[in-house]
């Protein structure tokens, strides 16, 4: 399948069969689902082509409104966005998520989580902390079940942010909220 292809590409680290199987779709006539199109996001961000999953992004929501997007593709864009080191993107697309009235799965609080880490090459500002907690809350105001991954993402930010006081009280939080801690965490 088209699907397979393009991740098998991307795997490959060949950007240019990926965007050959994008292609092969228009002459064939084939309308790409939303399984191609979130492979096709991630492939981009993971070659470091935001531009191009940008494009693409801006092409689903003309053709379709933010309101008629799956859940699985914001995920995809928000990874495509963590994978071209565009953390502040990312942010943007979970916001349009929750103002389109979708709202976001814990796969997409977590991802966003990880938006909030220093991206490469520069050190942790103080709102990437301030961002993740807002999340944090968000997430518990919404009842949703944190995991592992959701408390070692937000003790990274902490532990990036020299905030050593905010990451020992997340993990008695954890602690409280029934998450068992893994090695990662300790």
């Amino acid at each position: 399948s088209y699907s397979t292809l393009v991740k098998t590409f991307s795997y490959a680290g060949n950007f240019d069969g990926v965007l050959y199987v994008i292609d092969l779709m228009d002459i064939n006539g084939y309308k790409p689902s939303d399984e191609v199109f979130s492979n096709l996001l991630i492939a981009c961000g993971n070659a470091g082509q935001h531009d191009t999953a940008w494009m693409i992004w801006k092409n689903i929501v003309r053709s379709r409104g933010e309101k008629n997007i799956p859940v699985s593709l914001y995920e995809a864009m928000i990874l495509s966005c963590n994978s071209a080191s565009q953390g502040d993107r990312s942010l943007e697309i979970l916001d349009l998520m929750k103002s389109s009235g979708i709202p976001p799965s814990v796969k997409a609080y977590n991802l966003a989580l990880s938006a909030c880490r220093a991206q490469p090459g520069r050190r942790a500002r103080p709102v990437d902390l301030i961002n993740a907690m807002n999340i944090f809350s968000e997430m518990k105001t919404r009842n949703l079940s944190l995991d592992q991954f959701t408390y070692g993402q937000l003790i990274e930010i902490c532990a990036e942010s020299s905030q050593g006081q905010m990451a020992s009280w997340l993990h008695r939080a954890m602690e409280v909220d029934g998450v068992k801690a893994n090695a990662i965490i300790y």
